[in-house]
């Protein structure tokens, strides 16, 4: 699993892990029901969970466009409900599942989350 977080928003860190587990479990139903082998695959390999930081909306919005064009790889967006710390709507994080073969050349170019108490200082 491979979540995107949107760099654009001034979340805290708990806001941030709270919307990632939103796209984990979302990613976590649909598999259950649509690619069950895949489950167990991804079980067996240590359940790997890498989270990268998006630039803006826009780019969360790209990536998630070509994911959709591989069926195999599944997709999550999460859109915050505007109950605490971000505006209605704003789409927060991305969840993806794939191969490393599958989502490289989608989202190979991102970096890793930094310390998430500096994300809204925008570093890179």
């Amino acid at each position: 699993m491979l979540f995107v977080v949107n760099g654009s928003l001034r979340m805290s860190s708990g806001k941030i892990a709270a919307q990632v587990a939103h796209a984990a479990v979302d990613l976590y139903k649909q598999l259950i029901k649509n690619q069950p082998e895949a489950l167990e695959d991804w079980e067996e390999d240590g359940e790997t969970k890498i989270v990268v930081r998006g630039q803006s909306t826009d780019e969360l919005q790209t990536l998630e466009a070509r994911a959709k064009e591989n069926p195999l790889i599944l997709t999550s967006v999460i859109e915050d409900a505007g109950r605490t710390e971000i505006q209605s709507g704003s789409l927060t994080c991305l969840g993806l599942f794939g191969t490393n073969e599958q989502l490289n050349p989608i989202t190979g170019h991102l970096k890793l989350m930094q310390d998430c108490l500096k994300c809204h200082l925008f570093v890179l």
